[in-house]
């Protein structure tokens, strides 16, 4: 297989087992991928609701104020806080690849 230079115009000559493959974007994909999740500290959470600060006592009073019972402004039933489903960075985001790559 012949190839040619952009600048110079000559030509080089390639092997075709390394060069005359098709074009595989699933591969590609998979070791852009591998290779991004490799580099990835796997550091990165959110803190639960026991590491957050603040909300040590109750919003408002139990009984009489017309609202639900809270006991909690930190919670996860609190307008904004959604801290019982956040991700917890435990999960392992690396990827493998397989050697025989055709």
């Amino acid at each position: 297989m012949k190839l040619k230079v952009a600048n110079g115009g000559a030509e080089l000559s390639v092997s075709d087992t390394t060069f005359g493959a098709e074009y595989n974007e699933a591969l590609v994909h998979q070791l852009i991928t591998a290779y991004q999740a490799g580099g990835r500290a796997g550091t990165k959470r959110q803190k639960s609701r026991a590491e957050v600060r603040g909300g040590g006592r109750k919003p408002h009073a139990q009984k009489g104020t017309g609202q639900a019972r809270a006991g909690s402004t930190r919670g996860p039933t609190t307008a904004g806080r959604d801290a019982s489903s956040c991700p917890r960075g435990t999960g392992s985001r690396s990827r493998a690849v397989r050697t025989a790559c055709s």
